[in-house]
């Protein structure tokens, strides 16, 4: 569980649901604030459909942060999660068979920097045979930023972004086709960067 190595490094509070989806939806559900929430789903078809009905009420009535690993969008795009990919600024374009490198469009951008400096993720390491991830482009009412793609350059090969004042941070790759020591301190770096940006939409 990379993520949880992630927060555990970083010293963070937080509560782990695993792959216990019911838990997940319970605590979503519950009247309880949560700053920072976290969709790490290895699993497809696990955190879908009403899922994000409830993410996205979290969203726009608590100024909740979320991080998305979705790389399933092709079976999730014209359903609940539009409301979110919308708002964020991001449309789902097209998926991707098999991992390739990741190139960072934005090399000074704090999520690439912050606390942690972190390298584009050009080298990879193939666990998944097919259905690797999705291609998002700009789209939606929202100002996102298309942060890396599969290109060198900035294209509608879109696989990271951020949007909502930077509360936001949608990934469409799986984490696990990449290296374990790049991805735990990239993931400290989004944790880092949407909670602050959530702490100053909620003070």
């Amino acid at each position: 569980m990379w993520v949880q190595d992630a927060l555990e490094g970083m010293g963070i509070k937080y509560t782990q649901t695993g792959s216990y989806s019911g838990h997940f939806m319970e605590f979503l559900n519950s009247g309880k604030p949560y700053d920072l929430i976290i969709v790490d789903a290895e699993s497809k078809d696990i955190i879908s459909g009403e899922f994000w009905d409830v993410i996205n009420t979290r969203l726009t009535r608590d100024k909740a942060a979320l991080i998305a690993e979705v790389w399933y969008l092709e079976s999730e795009a014209n359903g609940p999660i539009s409301k979110i990919l919308s708002g964020c600024g991001v449309s789902f374009r097209k998926s991707f068979e098999l991992s390739d490198s990741i190139y960072w469009w934005d090399p000074t951008h704090p999520i690439f920097n912050e606390p942690n400096s972190v390298l584009p993720l050009l080298h990879f390491d193939r666990f998944w045979a097919n259905g690797a991830g999705d291609q998002i482009r700009l789209g939606g009412s929202g100002n996102a930023t298309m942060l890396a793609g599969l290109s060198a350059k900035q294209s509608d090969e879109g696989v990271l972004a951020t949007c909502y004042d930077g509360r936001v941070i949608i990934q469409t790759f799986s984490d696990h086709d990449y290296k374990q020591g790049d991805i735990i301190p990239l993931w400290q770096n989004y944790i880092h960067y949407t909670l602050k940006n959530h702490f100053l939409a909620v003070p």
